[in-house]
């Protein structure tokens, strides 16, 4: 079927914080209702920074892998914890990137199908 979730499902005006089954984000209120043209300032400083936790969680995983350690049972912990990092940053960087382009179809029917599926797993 179609998504026909409006914005306003999304986005709780009255307290400014995007719910998503259990996740919540309160800086993303302060980013959509901010200037128009400060939004994309605030984009691109959260997705570089993302991006450099991106880029230290996969080396985290190449090191835990290719070593020793992962034979021990903190190499075990240190390698699931390098996992779970990683995909959480994936899911925050897709929550700022659909509350700013939520009017975009394809981001419309993630937040509509995907999210609630994702916390109900």
């Amino acid at each position: 079927g179609v998504c026909i979730c409006p914005k306003t499902y999304y986005i709780s005006q009255h307290s400014n914080i995007i719910h998503n089954g259990s996740l919540t984000l309160p800086m993303i209120g302060a980013i959509l209702y901010d200037l128009p043209s400060l939004r994309y300032v605030y984009c691109f400083i959260f997705i570089c920074l993302a991006l450099i936790g991106l880029i230290n969680n996969i080396f985290s995983i190449m090191t835990f892998i290719r070593e020793r350690i992962q034979y021990t049972i903190w190499g075990v912990y240190l390698i699931f914890y390098s996992l779970f990092s990683l995909l959480l940053m994936i899911l925050i960087m897709t929550n700022v990137i659909i509350a700013v382009y939520y009017d975009k179809y394809i981001f419309r029917v993630w937040a509509c199908y995907g999210y609630p599926y994702l916390s109900t797993v």
